[in-house]
């Protein structure tokens, strides 16, 4: 039979030695537990868009670079003002980014349009195969923030932050900057 202290010995060699990244993980998920939506969310898309970077940046590609991109190969033919809204950016930070991605060959616009000033951009075979390598890229970073979630957990998550994302509704600007609401004003 074991004395006091040799079942506590006994327990200890049982019990799974906690990695100190764990211990980090709790401490920090019970420090945000009650915190604010809003804050929360910032400290994710904070770490997010540092890894984002961090990724992208081998490939010579910004966040704005990279989302215009992705938009142009999701939805081809926008025009300036559109991917501005989408990106939810100035329409003049966006010429920016379309002239940059231009610049270097990896989107096209016409010289002129028959009706309007609104020229649309597409994606040309470069910006396709960057854009392919980027989304492949950007594809790991978020499998490694989600990796201590389980397959459902990963759905249910990526479900609810599309239910959020629709229920937001633009206002008008409102101090210069575009505001969004998650409640349609009456």
């Amino acid at each position: 039979m074991l004395g006091k202290q040799g079942a506590t010995t006994h327990l200890r060699l049982r019990e799974q030695p906690r990695r100190r990244a764990d211990i980090c993980e709790d401490k920090a998920m019970n420090k945000l537990k009650g915190e604010p939506l809003g804050f929360v969310l910032y400290r994710v898309l904070a770490a997010l868009r540092i890894e984002v970077t961090a990724v992208l940046t081998p490939l010579n590609l910004t966040i704005p670079q990279y989302i215009c991109l992705h938009v142009l190969g999701t939805d081809p033919g926008q025009s300036n003002a559109e991917l501005s809204r989408v990106a939810d950016v100035s329409p003049q930070a966006m010429n920016t980014v379309v002239q940059s991605l231009e610049a270097t060959g990896l989107v096209e616009r016409p010289a002129a349009v028959k009706s309007g000033r609104a020229r649309p951009a597409e994606l040309t075979g470069c910006g396709t195969a960057l854009l392919n390598r980027a989304e492949s890229a950007v594809r790991s970073v978020e499998n490694r923030f989600l990796a201590n979630l389980n397959e459902r957990q990963q759905k249910e998550f990526r479900r609810s932050l599309a239910a959020l994302a629709t229920l937001s509704v633009s206002l008008p600007p409102f101090g210069g900057h575009r505001v969004r609401r998650l409640v349609p004003s009456e």
